[in-house]
């Protein structure tokens, strides 16, 4: 009888082990998926970080520059230059 005992005792312990190993298999792949997308969304935002980086920099240089070359710059993105002054565009 304790035999029968053991053998029914050491089953359920069997499968108490092989459900353990089931819902932490479960668990590790749920947290892999959630560390994953907080890496893509990690990425992205330092993206975004990089592009206002840049348009800050463009805007501190502009605010920087004195007057007579942000006129001189507007002049020339629109086509104007001095009159003895020949402009070459590369392609």
């Amino acid at each position: 009888m304790k035999e029968k005992k053991n053998r029914k005792f050491s089953i359920i312990l069997a499968c108490a082990a092989i459900l353990l190993v089931c819902v932490m298999v479960f668990l590790l792949t749920g947290y892999m998926r959630d560390i994953r997308q907080s890496q893509e969304n990690l990425s992205r935002k330092q993206e975004q970080l990089d592009e206002i980086s840049r348009a800050n920099d463009d805007l501190k240089n502009y605010i920087d520059e004195d007057e007579t070359s942000r006129i001189l710059r507007s002049a020339r993105d629109n086509g104007y230059v001095y009159p003895d002054e020949n402009v070459y565009v590369e392609k």
